[in-house]
């Protein structure tokens, strides 16, 4: 019966010392597994991502130029005559009468 015993501690020590040595192994495995994955997506983050991520930025200082642009040698001076040739109707209007005219006219038909 002792002998029993001491074979049945025997062989539990060894499958316990060969489980450790798997799950090292799968541990390992992993590890190894995972230091790849990471060294593949900065890879590809270096060759794809960012020549993209640059590009866009480039093309976003691109239009905020155009935008500028735009804004300074068109919209500003279409404002400018806008307002003046509104300036002058009015103060022609004022001179000559003729919106107080066409104000008092709206009021009487309502």
């Amino acid at each position: 019966m002792d002998t029993v015993r001491d074979v049945v501690i025997i062989i539990w020590g060894i499958v316990s010392i060969a489980t450790l040595l798997v799950v090292l192994l799968i541990a390992l495995f992993i590890g190894l597994s995972i230091k790849n994955l990471v060294s593949t997506v900065n890879e590809l983050v270096n060759t794809s991502v960012k020549p993209m991520i640059d590009t866009t930025q480039q093309s976003v200082v691109n239009v905020t130029g155009t935008t500028q642009f735009i804004g300074d040698t068109v919209v500003s001076p279409i404002i400018r005559v806008i307002s003046i040739a509104a300036g002058v109707r009015r103060g022609v209007g004022v001179f000559t009468g003729v919106s107080s005219r066409l104000r008092g006219r709206g009021d009487k038909s309502t």
